[in-house]
Formats: structure tokens, C-alpha cells, sequence
């Protein structure tokens, strides 16, 4: 027996308009199912995940005085397992075809309307390419070599992607103050079970009219890095720091074995003294992007 996966809901092919015939709206989703045996009727009215596909007759999730008088279900592409599932809604009518008069509480706009993710990846920078390990990962601490054992010089580097969510939101009200606030901003603490620092936040932020409301339609992109978003850079310098405890003392130049100072910088242990032999670099953080509240940006659905 076939089961389902997912059923997500489309932020891409949805719409609402206004007519001479009244109010109409079109609503997507995506049903996944483990199977490619499974007949396209089966997506209508499954439930998953909070999400429910619709099913002829039934009331616009958003709207409630729009029913669906169309339910088309079709691939996505070759894949059989992916079905699409298309509503469409228009205003009720009863027997005689006449318009249902409003009922008290009902609305031709949403009271409220969820958030819509897309999940893409992102490609804005470049990394130094790592040698690939049997299973097919990088070893992030052996470099690229050449057919003598010698790590080439300059690096290769690669491209590289960061995970990136899209979550569009529509509120009644979305301050240019929220906004300065929270545009450029890495999340100051635990987002969506990431750790504080590793996640970056660009907002657009605009109008949407839906009947007769206008809403603020937030665009919140987000990017997660694992190793975070602030700047590391190696510990080294031609001066060390005589206090030992890494801060502002007299200084004094670093000198080799024979007692004269150094032409190329030198490695330091993070308290401005010199490195011992074989120990692991020091790279020392610094943060290059403001920190925020995150309490209030959506997680993604």
C-alpha cells in the first residue's frame, strides 16, 4: 500500500482575482508518496504534516466563502512519485446558481494566511578544495597534492553552496524600525534549532492587496553557514606582546634562533607569544555581521 511522504503547499502558481462573476482563487500543492504506483485520485484530500489536499466541494483553506469547483492532479515532471495537485475556488452559489449571501464572521480576504518556504541553495563564495576521502567527503585537514606528496601552492579552490530558505509572510502591519533591525542580522541566539551565529537574515518587505485588505508581504531569506558567519583569521605577526596576556604592553619584535628579527611573520599562540612547534595555528573570530533577536522570524514550514 502506498504511503505518503509529504504534502506541501506551493507559494509558486497561487493567486487570487476579483471579477464581474466575483472572487476566484487558485491554490497548489505537492504530494510525495513512496511509490510510482500510486494513482493520481489518491492525492485528493490526503493529509499530511499538517497539510491537506482538497478534495471538489471542499471550502478554500483561505477564503471561506470560495469552494472548489475544480481539483486537477497531474506529475511533476518525469516523476511519477511527485503528483501536483491544482484547486480551484470560486464564490458559493446554491441551487439556483445565485450568490450565497456573506455570513456574519465570513470574508473575502484571509484573516490569516501561512507562511510560505522555498528551500534552495546559494552559491556566493569560494573555498579552498580539501583531498576526498575514501567514503567520498573532504578531509578538511589534508589539502590538495600533487603526484610527489606536495600540497599545491596556490590552493585550488572550489565553488561552495550554503542551504538557503525563502519564507514569505503576510502581516497586517511590518515597521521600518523591525526592519533596520533585523536586515543584515545573524540570529543571537538558538533559530530553528541552529546555533547563534549561523544563520544570516536579508528582508524585503512590501505591499499586498487581497480584496479589499492591503498586507505588509515580508520576504525573509535566510542562509545558514555551519562554521558561522564571522570572519577567522590566523594568528601571526612580526611583534609579540611582552605582557603574555594577549593585550596592549610593551611591544617587542619577534626574533629568530640567532637573536635577529624576523623577515616573514610568525605564528602566535593567541596571547601574542610564539606558537610552539606543531601545534595547530590560532584563528582568532571576529564578527563582521550585527547580532539580533530572532524571536520573531517564521521557521520554516
Amino acid at each position: 500500500m502506498p504511503s505518503v511522504v509529504a504534502v506541501r503547499r506551493m507559494h509558486s502558481g497561487s493567486r487570487y482575482s476579483q471579477g464581474t462573476d466575483g472572487p476566484r482563487a487558485v491554490e497548489v500543492w505537492q504530494v510525495e508518496w513512496d511509490s510510482d504506483q500510486t494513482g493520481k485520485d489518491q492525492s485528493l484530500g490526503v493529509t499530511h504534516g499538517g497539510e491537506t489536499t482538497p478534495e471538489f466541494g471542499d471550502v478554500s483553506p483561505d477564503y471561506a466563502r470560495l469552494f472548489a469547483y475544480e481539483v486537477t492532479v497531474e506529475y511533476v515532471g518525469q516523476n511519477l512519485t511527485l503528483h501536483q495537485v491544482t484547486a480551484s475556488y470560486q464564490i458559493r452559489r446554491d441551487n439556483e446558481g445565485q450568490t450565497v449571501e456573506q455570513q456574519p464572521g465570513e470574508s473575502d480576504t484571509p484573516t490569516s494566511r501561512p507562511d510560505r518556504t522555498e528551500r534552495d541553495w546559494i552559491s556566493e563564495r569560494v573555498g579552498m578544495a580539501f583531498a576526498i576521502q575514501d567514503d567520498g567527503t573532504e578531509d578538511l585537514s589534508m589539502p590538495v597534492r600533487n603526484s610527489a606528496g606536495r600540497a599545491l601552492d596556490p590552493p585550488p579552490e572550489r565553488e561552495v553552496l550554503d542551504p538557503q530558505w525563502r519564507i514569505t509572510s503576510l502581516k497586517a502591519t511590518f515597521t521600518d524600525t523591525e526592519w533596520l533591525t533585523l536586515n543584515g542580522s545573524v540570529n543571537a541566539t538558538t533559530w530553528n534549532t541552529y546555533p547563534p551565529g549561523t544563520c544570516r537574515l536579508r528582508i524585503r518587505v512590501g505591499n499586498e492587496t487581497e480584496g479589499t485588505t492591503t498586507y505588509k508581504r515580508v520576504e525573509y531569506s535566510i542562509i545558514y553557514r555551519a562554521e558561522g558567519w564571522d570572519i577567522k583569521t590566523v594568528d601571526e605577526g612580526f611583534m609579540l606582546d611582552s605582557t603574555g596576556q594577549g593585550q596592549p604592553g610593551s611591544p617587542q619584535l619577534a626574533t629568530d634562533i640567532d637573536g635577529n628579527p624576523v623577515s616573514e611573520p610568525i605564528l602566535l599562540d593567541g596571547n601574542g607569544q610564539p606558537l610552539a612547534a606543531g601545534q595547530t595555528p590560532v584563528l582568532l573570530p571576529w564578527q563582521q555581521f550585527k547580532r539580533a533577536d530572532w524571536s520573531n522570524v517564521p521557521n520554516p514550514t
